[in-house]
């Protein structure tokens, strides 16, 4: 793995070209499908890491085979499972090729160390492009990977790595949409894509390149184009799923299948228990887009009308 001088927008279809930006899967990057001895060599004389499969674990060695050429690295280098480790992709640093005794010697620990080492200054290339372009005044958009979701009770965000990088982002719930969002454990996962805009630098935050982030300019504004006030009147029945309930315990924040994009603002009746997870049928009580309001009320519930969202379709 070798780094240069960055590129931010090749960066951006770079990672665009591999994943799917906004949601899905986290992919691992693959080793080449056939490895050659030149590659070990390459590597050995340019000092930079590669990617290999050990396919077997040997008298105390990470073994493959490369042509007439034994791979070894000692089993202590790795650190979890070694029956876990002949069914991934490894980063490796060439040491040593021995072409008398046929054995390619390379070194996990070395190549973490380098890999470290490169990340850290290729983080500060990325982090002082960001700066420049923001103090000129450009909008600078870029993917980011969701490593970590965080919600308390008082307030959600996530934590990002910008281009998939040592650039750690940070996003607040009420900067994910231009609607609502209470958690955004309901909206994202670990490991999904999306552009976020690098805002501004955090500070005091005890890192470095480390910036907040918003998707309030990027991501659709749903109170704009889903056509709510049109497509509901007072007195639609839905079936909406709690979310969360606020302290007052006189409403609480759904969500409906019928209606992407948003949270309903729930009545509360006393009378009722409202449990978080369950799907209740409601009736609407007022729509207004203008006013960002789609206000609903549950109704007839009892034992046998909550249901687990588990039941509802998806």
């Amino acid at each position: 793995m070798d780094y240069r001088s960055v590129d931010l927008d090749k960066m951006s279809q770079n990672i665009k070209d591999k994943y799917f930006v906004n949601s899905g899967s986290m992919f691992i990057e693959k080793s080449k499908e056939k490895i050659k001895l030149e590659d070990f060599k390459e590597a050995l004389a340019n000092k930079t890491s590669m990617k290999i499969r050990f396919t077997s674990v040997l008298g105390g060695k990470l073994t493959m085979t490369c042509s007439a050429y034994k791979v070894q690295c000692d089993v202590s280098e790795w650190q979890g499972n070694t029956a876990y480790i002949v069914k991934r992709d490894v980063e490796v640093l060439v040491t040593d090729i021995d072409e008398t005794e046929n054995i390619v010697t390379v070194s996990i620990k070395e190549a973490q160390k380098k890999v470290a080492e490169q990340r850290r200054q290729y983080a500060s290339e990325i982090d002082a492009e960001i700066d420049e372009r923001i103090k000129k005044g450009e909008t600078v958009v870029l993917p980011a990977k969701i490593v970590k979701i965080v919600c308390n009770g008082k307030f959600s965000f996530a934590i990002l790595q910008i281009l998939g990088s040592k650039v750690i982002g940070r996003i607040l719930a009420k900067d994910w949409a231009p609607n609502y969002v209470s958690n955004l454990k309901e909206v994202c996962h670990v490991g999904e894509w999306y552009d976020v805009e690098v805002v501004s630098r955090r500070q005091n935050s005890g890192y470095d390149n480390y910036w907040d982030c918003s998707r309030v300019s990027i991501a659709e504004d749903p109170w704009k184009t889903q056509n709510f006030d049109e497509r509901f009147k007072k007195g639609d029945l839905l079936s909406v799923k709690c979310v969360s309930i606020d302290k007052s315990e006189t409403w609480f924040w759904g969500e409906c299948e019928d209606v992407k994009g948003i949270q309903l603002f729930c009545d509360m009746p006393q009378k009722f228990k409202i449990q978080i997870g369950q799907v209740y049928p409601c009736m609407v009580k007022h729509v207004d887009s203008s006013q960002r309001m789609f206000k609903v009320v549950p109704i007839n519930i009892g034992p046998d009308k909550a249901t687990s969202s588990d039941s509802c379709d998806r």
